[in-house]
């Protein structure tokens, strides 16, 4: 099941956060998804701004207060 802070994201945004929180870096995204570094920063963006949060930090503790499940992909889709 998704989280419902999540559910405004678009698949992408979504693809990305997960990479986030997984703890990978920018550079690491873009090279994993093949978009640029800056591309990344800017759906990042989007992704706080729909949230309401401020940066990794805030997107690792909205992660962390979904339960057990909050180690699996963020969409809840395998």
């Amino acid at each position: 099941m998704e989280s419902p802070a999540l559910e405004g994201l678009t698949r992408r945004e979504r693809e990305i956060a997960e990479h986030a929180f997984r703890g990978e870096t920018n550079g690491d995204i873009a090279e994993a998804l093949v978009i640029s570094p800056h591309t990344v920063a800017k759906h990042l963006e989007h992704v706080y701004g729909k949230l309401s949060i401020h940066g990794r930090r805030d997107l690792l503790r909205l992660c962390d207060t979904r339960g057990p499940a909050a180690a699996g992909p963020l969409s809840g889709k395998s």
